[in-house]
């Protein structure tokens, strides 16, 4: 092989070099990102304010057995906000699933007849490896919590047994859950807004 065949060799393998390179990072740009909302969300931010407002009184139904704390069960939360929900265009879907690493994750989206969407993802962590603790953890944490949080339903009742650090943490996360809604509903309409504009 000669000097002039070595250098087109390497030219061509440059520039075979530069078009892999070129069409991994096409793949890269154009695989689908992991989301958590829709592109736009205006439409459910408006329905879910006028949901919140007609929400049904929701009192404590249930008292843990074991710990004397009062709480309200799935059905009795989803009987106080499923009408509302309804009415302005709006559902629910859960979905457990279990990911390649082996962890059971809870998938909620709030979904507005629009097609707009907004999803939280809760683990299931069972403190024993047994079903009853599994299923107890996965009604409590990935499906009631998930919930209350999107709904953001607030307990109306005056008179709890509940242990005030377990209140002041539920209120914490209440206020914290809040707060990610309402700024990522914030960034959405301004990143739709700056592309209107440009």
């Amino acid at each position: 092989m000669d000097s002039n065949e070595l250098n087109l060799l390497l030219e061509f393998a440059k520039r075979f070099n530069e078009l892999i390179e070129q069409r991994a990072q096409e793949l890269v740009k154009s695989a689908p990102k992991d989301t958590f909302m829709s592109p736009a969300v205006d439409e459910l931010a408006k329905a879910m304010s006028v949901a919140q407002g007609e929400y049904l009184p929701l009192f404590f139904n249930k008292t843990n057995p074991y710990e004397r704390w009062e709480f309200n069960d799935l059905e009795s939360i989803m009987s106080a906000v499923r009408p509302s929900l309804s009415k302005n265009g709006l559902f629910f879907t859960q979905l457990p699933c279990v990911e390649d690493a082996g962890a059971t994750i809870v998938y909620t989206r709030l979904i507005h007849s629009s097609g707009q969407w907004i999803e939280c993802r809760s683990r299931v962590i069972p403190s024993k490896n047994n079903q009853h603790e599994f299923d107890s953890v996965l009604m409590f944490q990935g499906v009631r919590l998930p919930w209350l949080y999107w709904v953001s339903l607030l307990k109306t009742t005056e008179q709890t047994t509940m242990p005030r650090r377990i209140c002041m943490s539920f209120a914490q996360l209440m206020i914290r859950a809040l707060i990610l809604i309402t700024l990522m509903i914030i960034a959405v309409l301004v990143m739709n807004e700056s592309l209107k504009n440009n």
